[in-house]
């Protein structure tokens, strides 16, 4: 398997998959969520939102912070859950430590329906690229 992040040495900080299992290769699923916001995109950072999305982003963090990776896993992606997209389908800015090998990303919903937490999974942590009120992110298919 070839590396996913440049400045990492081998066998650290690894994407192992949708939903994250370490590079140790030990299971997250009783481990709680933390955030990462890797915002390079002005477009998609949440200074775009207004008072409402952020503090339904706040509720949202909250929220998934009280869940398990297992109960996360388990969720619907209308409610708790996440979804994955193709990182093609992405029309904001990634960041350039993320290598072409990394073709997947997840996707997490806030407000309702209405806005998006894109970004990828690296063991216990959520690494958010881009923060979506509009629903102009990505291509919904």
């Amino acid at each position: 398997m070839s590396q996913k992040f440049k400045t990492n040495p081998p066998n650290q900080g690894r994407f192992q998959g949708a939903y994250g299992d370490s590079a140790s290769g030990k299971s997250n699923n009783d481990a709680h969520p933390l955030f990462a916001f890797d915002l390079k995109d002005g477009t998609y950072c949440i200074s775009a939102c207004d008072k409402e999305f952020k503090a339904a982003l706040a509720e949202k963090l909250r929220i998934l912070s009280c869940m398990t990776w297992q109960q996360i896993r388990q969720a619907s992606r209308k409610s708790h859950g996440f979804e994955q997209i193709k990182r093609n389908q992405v029309r904001g800015s990634l960041p350039t430590w993320l290598t072409d090998d990394v073709l997947t990303l997840s996707v997490c919903r806030f407000h309702g329906d209405a806005g998006r937490l894109i970004g990828m999974i690296d063991g216990d942590v959520f690494k958010v690229f881009l923060v979506d009120p509009r629903l102009d992110a990505y291509d919904h298919g």
